[in-house]
C-alpha cells in the first residue's frame, strides 16, 4: 500500500513533507509552563529541520513518532 507521502512525492506536489517530520510533538516548555526546563518547541523545530536536510529515507520510517518533553512530566506523550 502506498502511503500519502510516497503518493505526493510521485505526483511531485511541492510543499508536502514526510509524515515523520509532521509527527514531531513537543510540550510547551519554558514558553508557558512553570515546570519546563528547556525550550522544547525550539528543539522540535531543530529536529524537523535536521530531518528534512538529512539523506535519510523518511518516507520509509513507518509509524515512528518523536515526542520531546521539557521535564519529567512527559507532557509531549500525546496520543
Amino acid at each position: 500500500m502506498t502511503n500519502r507521502w510516497q503518493l505526493v512525492k510521485e505526483l511531485e506536489i511541492p510543499g508536502e513533507q514526510p509524515l515523520l517530520v509532521n509527527d514531531v510533538i513537543s510540550c510547551t516548555g519554558v514558553d508557558t509552563c512553570r515546570l519546563g526546563i528547556c525550550l522544547a518547541k525550539g528543539a522540535a523545530k531543530a529536529v524537523r529541520n535536521r530531518l528534512l536536510k538529512s539523506d535519510l529515507q523518511l518516507d520509509k520510517a513507518g509509524a515512528l513518532k518523536i515526542n520531546i518533553s521539557g521535564c519529567s512530566n512527559s507532557c509531549a506523550q500525546h496520543i
